[in-house]
């Protein structure tokens, strides 16, 4: 299929190397994917989809870029990227994530699925990863924005916090140190809105979370304990933190979820979706650890 100037300017972008190829080879199956899915449905419907794939792949080829220049001199990750297409379980990841990319304009959720595809690359076939990204694309399209910030404030909490090093400073300077760091990581996500059992019930629908036990019960606080036990952090004042907005609308969330858990593809979710919104830079392998 050929492809015109603009729609080929448009994908190939700064990419090069492997990663343009792919872009252009997936471009050229997606134009077809979506012409036979959207087939009998509006133009200009259709004239959106077109629109809402062309942004995926933009999305896509940067994320593939960032991955071919990450692995650098690695032979054999190349000869992966070389022949992703030739792989029928990446081609049918591929396919599902182009499709629901152009159900929708959410930019927020065509970066999250390039994300993921990419991501896909680097697991090895039939593998506990493999299967993880599968499922995850899978689930983006069945969650709101509303949600996807709930599993990134969850994965934030529950794993990325844990990393983060307090430096050795006065009582008084680390429980100031360690508010503002908390709010520079959390502000961009959100609002978050109202937070029912109905939310909560929905994450455990699409296999995103663990809802929480009936039998345990967890205090609406238990996370500020959780978060102001850290090394060279004698005492945390939570109160400055939920007085503002953003410790506001985290306080009000968490408790429908107090006890609630991140399966792994809430995990791989979660995690991608802090990275993107906060604007930090995380390895979602390296939070998987399925190795």
């Amino acid at each position: 299929m050929t492809i015109d100037p603009f729609t080929s300017s448009v994908i190939g972008g700064a990419i090069g190397g492997f990663s343009q190829e792919i872009v252009r080879r997936s471009w050229s199956y997606g134009e077809k994917w979506l012409k036979n899915y959207f087939k009998d449905h509006n133009p200009q419907a259709q004239q959106k989809a077109n629109a809402n794939g062309l942004d995926f792949m933009v999305e896509l080829g940067n994320r593939l870029q960032i991955l071919e220049d990450k692995i650098n001199d690695d032979e054999e990750m190349k000869k992966c990227m070389e022949h992703a297409l030739s792989d029928p379980d990446f081609s049918a990841i591929l396919y599902k994530a182009f499709i629901s990319s152009a159900r929708t304009s959410s930019k927020e959720k065509h970066k999250l699925l390039a994300q993921i595809v990419s991501s896909r690359l680097q697991a090895e076939e039939d593998s506990l990863k493999a299967i993880v990204y599968s499922m995850g694309v899978d689930a983006v399209p069945h969650l709101s924005l509303k949600h996807l910030r709930i599993l990134g404030i969850m994965g934030f909490f529950m794993y990325i916090s844990k990393k983060i090093k307090i430096p050795k400073l006065s009582e008084e300077e680390a429980d100031k140190w360690w508010t503002k760091c908390l709010l520079d990581n959390l502000s961009q996500l959100t609002p978050i809105g109202n937070v029912g059992e109905i939310d909560v019930n929905h994450l455990s629908s699409v296999s995103c979370i663990i809802p929480p036990s009936n039998t345990i019960i967890v205090g609406h606080s238990a996370y500020l304990t959780h978060l102001g036990h850290k090394e060279n952090l004698k005492s945390w004042h939570s109160g400055e933190f939920t007085s503002t907005y953003t410790g506001q609308e985290i306080h009000n969330m968490w408790q429908p979820i107090a006890d609630a858990r991140l399966t792994s593809v809430g995990l791989l979710i979660g995690i991608s979706v802090y990275g993107d919104l906060s604007g930090n830079k995380v390895d979602v392998d390296e939070y998987l650890n399925m190795d």
